[in-house]
């Protein structure tokens, strides 16, 4: 037995599959446990629901949903799973709408992945756990 923490359990949205190919590919070689990819937004809130993954990466602009409405949903459905951003837009006024809502973080594609590993770490580390089930402990 090891006294190893378990990889961060972590879902990936976005519409081009290069991207999510890559990214699945980088987080896992690097250690992360990539339990989902979604091609679009509306499939993302689902796999979330489903895989309870701890973090959440997800496209800006994609199909469906938007990344920050995925964001918005999953504070409804899933407030425990922090969601980043991944976005081909260094925009202040996304940022901000992002913060808003709020994100655990906005990144720009082409950020290192030192960036992209800290980013991760920090908002599953940080994750606001799942209230217990009313019933838990009777």
């Amino acid at each position: 037995m090891t006294d190893a923490p378990a990889p961060f359990r972590v879902l990936l949205a976005d519409d081009e599959e290069i991207i999510l190919h890559s990214l699945s590919e980088l987080l896992k070689e690097s250690g992360f446990d990539v339990v989902g990819a979604a091609a679009d937004g509306r499939e993302a809130v689902s796999m979330a629901e489903r895989l309870h993954p701890d973090v959440v990466v997800a496209d800006l602009r994609m199909p469906g949903l938007t990344g920050l409405e995925v964001a918005t949903a999953l504070r409804e459905s899933r407030p425990e799973v922090p969601v980043i951003i991944l976005s081909a837009y260094d925009d202040v006024g996304l940022q901000l709408a992002a913060e808003r809502i709020p994100v655990a973080a906005y990144l720009v594609k082409g950020c290192s992945s030192r960036e992209i590993f800290a980013a991760i770490r920090n908002a599953a580390m940080s994750a606001v756990p799942a209230a217990p089930a009313p019933w838990a402990g009777l």
